[in-house]
């Protein structure tokens, strides 16, 4: 069950660098074509966000992929331990 959440946070931190890369090209654009910071600075200042969302993202999926891999490990070394649906 983790590992479709760990897949769910990679796939947001993908979107996030995908719209960082295409925002700051964007923006690289507009810069090119005379356009001032008033109309590229706000532009260029959410580019951090998107890179520590990324970031976070990218963080929290390999904490919960870290701790369901030792949870598992650990299940799976106790072989006397009742089936997931008696835990559940």
């Amino acid at each position: 069950m983790y590992e479709t959440a760990v897949a769910r946070l990679i796939a947001a931190a993908d979107a996030c660098g995908a719209y960082q890369s295409q925002l700051s090209g964007f923006t690289d654009r507009l810069s090119g074509d005379g356009w001032g910071v008033e109309v590229t600075g706000p532009l260029s200042d959410s580019l951090s966000g998107l890179a520590e969302a990324e970031a976070s993202y990218r963080a929290l999926a390999e904490q919960m992929r870290a701790q369901g891999d030792r949870g598992r490990a650990a299940y799976e070394a106790a072989p006397f331990v009742p089936g997931p649906h008696v835990v559940l």
